[in-house]
């Protein structure tokens, strides 16, 4: 085991990723390399890797195993099947994975892609683009001034992954705002603004292999491997904290019996989609049998840590090396 010296406090860290795989644009830094990932898999085997139920138990008996790190992956892209579980169970290490209702069944990608494929990668929106939602239309000029749509404070609190201090165009400020937007809508009004978006783009739908999501069956598979855990991460990826009580409620409760008859497992840990959640979304997850819910905010974890609001490391596509030195500043925060 790698030394790491801790004082007084008891210190772990859960690691987030996304997708292990290789896109064309990845605004928000969510994919790792397979060979990259395989890199950082060899590092952590020299640490304590352990799962995230035995993480939220060292919280709930001041037992926390000091130095020791907790995978989580969220979304549940078909890489995480393919690419990420194999290398996993190769290495021998624990990892949670935070799944939506969300499966290739539906036939699309997460929306968050298809808006970044219509207003980054291949953007061939007019210049002028409209959205209706709620019967209020929305407008905005892509030749125009980016600050127009979205000034500079609130791209620094909404995007402070983005590889871009600012928007370098119109359509990379309006991908920010609807990024952010979209997440306070219902699915269906997400399908509906995407809808409207590619018919002014002249484009349709469709599924890219990368992006693709995982089948139901691949899920059952998943969650059959010795060492893997399957999180709720809501029914649709709902932004908790955006919405009503009973609507929180419905998220959170369709997601945990979809997954359960679907894997035949328990499920008793959560991933907050999008970061979101609030005293509502862990009161609700406390009193329906969940034993801890990770958030995105970046911190160490303690055995004062709220195992409702557990903090994640966001891992990014950096080598060995570089992942070794991440991990040792992280623990010294």
């Amino acid at each position: 085991m790698f030394g790491i010296k801790f004082g007084k406090s008891k210190k772990a860290l859960v690691l987030m990723y996304h997708r292990v795989n290789t896109y064309n644009s990845d605004v928000w830094q969510l994919a790792v390399h397979p060979d990259v990932f395989a890199e950082q898999l060899s590092i952590l085997s020299g640490y304590n890797v352990i799962s995230m139920r035995a993480l939220a138990n060292g919280i709930a008996t001041k037992k926390l195993p000091s130095g020791s790190i907790a995978i989580t992956f969220d979304d549940a892209c078909e890489d995480n099947y393919t690419k990420a579980a194999p290398l996993l169970l190769k290495h021998g290490l624990p990892a949670t994975f935070f799944v939506t209702n969300i499966t290739a069944s539906v036939n699309r990608e997460f929306w968050w892609n298809e808006l970044e494929y219509l207003l980054i990668e291949h953007n061939t929106l007019p210049r002028e683009v409209c959205i209706t939602e709620d019967n209020i239309t929305y407008q905005w000029d892509l030749q125009d001034n980016w600050k127009k749509i979205i000034n500079e404070e609130l791209v620094e609190s909404l995007a402070s992954w983005l590889p871009w201090s600012q928007p370098p165009t119109a359509s990379h400020a309006l991908f920010v705002y609807l990024s952010e937007w979209m997440k306070s809508l219902s699915y269906q009004s997400q399908l509906s603004v995407l809808a409207q978006l590619y018919m002014q783009a002249g484009q349709t739908p469709k599924v890219r292999d990368e992006y693709k999501v995982m089948s139901e069956e691949q899920l059952k598979v998943l969650g059959m491997q010795q060492n893997i855990e399957i999180g709720g991460h809501s029914a649709f990826h709902s932004a908790l904290g955006k919405f009503a009580g009973d609507q929180q409620l419905s998220a959170i409760m369709e997601n945990k019996r979809f997954l359960e008859q679907t894997t035949g497992n328990i499920v008793n840990g959560y991933g907050y989609a999008h970061g979101s959640y609030n005293e509502t979304s862990r009161n609700i997850l406390r009193e329906n049998g969940f034993l801890y819910a990770c958030t995105t905010e970046e911190n160490c974890v303690t055995e004062k840590s709220d195992p409702f609001a557990l903090p994640r490391m966001h891992v990014k596509n950096v080598n060995g090396a570089e992942f070794k030195k991440q991990l040792k500043k992280w623990f010294a925060i």
